[in-house]
């Protein structure tokens, strides 16, 4: 997580310094990584993708493509979203699932339910890319990761 303050590229799209979450605070604290090393200690504004909407006065608009890269808290945001509500105004969503050395076995269950859940929900992969990650200041700390891509088969494109 490096961070940028809130700025318009010159292609017109805003970005904004706030991260996706499974819920909303201003003090969200991440998990050390080579990405939160860059800015240790630092304090992050997350948000739900609920209320990431509202408060961006987006509550009318579609999403067109939800791109979803959070190291590893992708576990705990997909089914937030899958609740949230919003499944049908999203079209596409690409994520980049994480797992870390360090993860717990007992989580891997849980993965299998969101990934489960996102299927469901009329998520229809098209793409998948996996690979294993190595830090290369620390050949020991793997992780696998792998870049997917969906389609929401529910979504009404012919209306």
């Amino acid at each position: 997580m490096g961070y940028t303050g809130e700025h318009v590229r010159p292609s017109g799209v805003h970005f904004y310094p706030i991260g996706l979450g499974s819920k909303s605070m201003d003090d969200f604290t991440p998990r050390m990584d080579n990405y939160v090393k860059k800015n240790p200690g630092k304090k992050w504004k997350i948000r739900t993708l609920g209320d990431l909407v509202k408060e961006l006065n987006h509550s009318k608009r579609l999403i067109d493509m939800l791109k979803i890269d959070v190291e590893s808290y992708e576990w705990e945001i997909i089914p937030n979203i899958l609740q949230s509500g919003l499944v049908p105004r999203i079209k596409q969503m690409n994520m980049e699932f994480q797992i870390f050395e360090d993860t717990p076995p007992e989580r891997i269950p849980h993965f299998l339910n969101v990934y489960k859940a996102m299927t469901n929900a009329g998520f229809k992969q098209f793409y998948c890319m996996p690979s294993v990650t190595l830090n290369k200041n620390d050949l020991k700390n793997k992780r696998l990761i792998s870049e997917c891509a969906y389609v929401n088969v529910n979504y009404g494109f012919r209306k």
